[in-house]
């Protein structure tokens, strides 16, 4: 038999029916009965490429991977030390005059003299 090739597809051997539900010969087997005339249509897959054909306009370049590391970001608390305001108040210096008055001399007299009488009378 004459094996025919077909591009892009992969022979899978011989069957009696077209649409491949009779009865299936591979390669290598051996047909027993020839007297008869057997009709037998060549059984073809498609092969699947791993790798799509695409057109150069058409592909697309896979993005490289690109990890960026985060970056580590540790906030400090701001130590706000509030110093009290220190008040101190300084006592008000109140110089109290003596209840004592001073007297106008005349008077002084008048009662220098008022005690000495009185300190006699004693």
């Amino acid at each position: 038999m004459n094996h025919s090739f077909k591009e892009n597809f992969a022979f899978l051997g011989w069957n009696t029916l077209a649409d491949g539900s009779g009865v299936t010969y591979y390669a290598g087997d051996v047909i027993d009965s020839l007297n008869d005339n057997i009709t037998l249509y060549a059984q073809w897959a498609e092969m699947v490429s791993e790798e799509p054909e695409v057109a150069p306009e058409e592909a697309v370049e896979e993005p490289e991977e690109v990890v960026e590391e985060p970056e580590e970001v540790v906030e400090e608390p701001e130590e706000v030390v509030e110093e009290p305001e220190e008040v101190v108040e300084e006592p008000e210096e109140v110089v109290e005059e003596p209840e004592e008055a001073i007297e106008e001399p005349e008077e002084a007299m008048k009662n220098q003299k008022k005690q000495l009488k009185n300190q006699k009378k004693q």
